[in-house]
Parts: C-alpha cells; sequence; structure tokens
C-alpha cells in the first residue's frame, strides 16, 4: 500500500496546491485504494457516486484555493486503458449569491 509522506510544511499547508506533486500524487493513491474498500459500498453504482462526488469536491477545491470562482479543466484524446473517451470540457463555476447571475434558461 502507498505509504504517505509529508513533511510540517505539507502538514501546515492550507492548499492542495501547497503540496509538491510526489505528495499530492501519494496522497490520490491511498485514497484510491481505501475509498473502493468501503464497507457500505458493495454496490458498483454507489461506488461510482463517491468517485464522482470525491472528483468533483477536489476540483471545487482547487478552484476555490486559486481564489476564482470559474475554472475549465479541458481534457484531449482522453483514454482510460484501452478505451478511447474523446476529449472534454470540465467547467467549476461557484454558486455564491454575489456570482451567480440570473440563467435565462
Amino acid at each position: 500500500m502507498a505509504q504517505l509522506i509529508l513533511t510540517e510544511e505539507e502538514k501546515a499547508a492550507i492548499s492542495w496546491l501547497d503540496m509538491d506533486d510526489d505528495a499530492l500524487g501519494k496522497l490520490c493513491r491511498k485514497a484510491c485504494l481505501i475509498i473502493p474498500q468501503h464497507e457500505d459500498l458493495d454496490n458498483p453504482d454507489d461506488r461510482k457516486q463517491v468517485w464522482a462526488s470525491s472528483a468533483g469536491m477536489l476540483l471545487c477545491g482547487v478552484t476555490d484555493d486559486a481564489n476564482a470562482t470559474t475554472a475549465v479543466f479541458t481534457f484531449e484524446g482522453l483514454t482510460h486503458g484501452d478505451k478511447q473517451r474523446g476529449n472534454w470540457r470540465v467547467t467549476v463555476e461557484r454558486l455564491d449569491s454575489e456570482n451567480v447571475k440570473s440563467d435565462s434558461r
């Protein structure tokens, strides 16, 4: 199992962005190993919901840590193993009342 070893500076970091790539990668790997083993998540669809929610919260946190109210992440030629997933754009938008414009849809 991956071992997460953080420096004192990383432990005190407020932002995920303050961690170096190696430490952040180890944290991600540890989460990847722990979440699927959660005893309440025997249903594969429930596990997918946990992963989707975790990914969304991570993107919101990264955006907030950057003191931004919006962020766009673009993935071109995304693959998962041998499966081609295509091109994607993920948009994160903070919904605080002062940032939300009325939607005419």
